[in-house]
């Protein structure tokens, strides 16, 4: 039986940190059908585009932001490294609006052109992680250099969302950068791919899972409200909605079913 597929985070440059979350790797490759993996897994929203580049194809995609929960199919092999830009932190280089592929994906030369099919050969051709990194964050200079800037006022409020975990509220943001509410979501749909507001729900559920992740034993009546949810139901209904599975579905899917006595006695499932 072969692992589950690997996964790991890599920093990006100093200077790159403002617009990169994190460059991550994932890989696995089913041998034969005694490899036991599970047949499906499935990829959280988490308010973040991504570009990704698979080296096996070398091919690459930009992927947008995500309303639901992505369920992808663990056949054959995948090699991929991925970027994922903090919230809004594309914009300066997506050059369209991000709304446009919310739920999808398109091939990266569909913004920057025959550079991104060099660069995508380049990545394939290299022979490490580091290498490759290196090179995915020299074009992202290039392009930044060239570009417009960010929306500045949308950045400042995607960054207070981020920090916030998703608990803050839409008037808050709006006094913040200055901008009326509708200006707000019309620019931040543009920046972000969401609305402010199903932003803050989305990061609001991550930090929920980070609890889940970090502190296995904590009941879910506690991750609810340290995450900045009401109470459990409400914690509840965002799981079925972002992960496709009530909360303590999930955390059993995930091994992390430490069952504390406030969760048995909740009957939560």
């Amino acid at each position: 039986m072969l692992p589950l597929p690997t996964y790991r985070e890599h920093q990006p440059s100093v200077d790159l940190a403002k617009h990169v979350a994190c460059f991550w790797t994932t890989r696995y490759e089913v041998r034969s059908e005694s490899d036991h993996l599970p047949a499906t897994d499935r990829v959280l929203p988490d308010a973040c585009l991504d570009v990704l580049f698979d080296l096996a194809r070398g091919e690459a995609m930009l992927v947008g932001t995500m309303t639901r929960p992505l369920a992808v199919a663990l056949v054959g092999s995948m090699n991929l490294l991925g970027v994922r830009f903090r919230v809004g932190g594309i914009g300066a280089v997506l050059r369209l609006p991000a709304y446009e592929i919310t739920d999808g994906a398109i091939p990266l030369d569909a913004v920057w052109g025959a550079r991104a099919r060099a660069l995508a050969r380049r990545v394939t051709e290299a022979t490490t992680t580091t290498s490759r990194i290196a090179l995915v964050e020299t074009e992202l200079r290039r392009h930044l250099a060239a570009s417009r800037g960010t929306d500045a006022l949308v950045h400042a409020a995607a960054g207070l969302v981020e920090r916030a975990g998703g608990s803050v509220r839409v008037d808050t943001l709006a006094n913040a950068t200055g901008l009326g509410p509708r200006q707000l979501e019309r620019r931040f749909l543009a920046a972000v791919g969401l609305p402010p507001k199903f932003a803050c729900r989305v990061l609001r559920f991550q930090a929920a899972v980070g609890f889940m992740h970090g502190l296995p034993g904590m009941a879910l009546s506690r991750v609810a409200l340290d995450a900045g949810y009401h109470d459990q139901a409400h914690l509840t209904r965002d799981f079925r909605l972002f992960a496709g599975e009530p909360p303590g579905a999930y955390r059993r899917r995930r091994g992390l079913d430490v069952v504390s006595v406030q969760d048995g006695a909740s009957g939560q499932r």
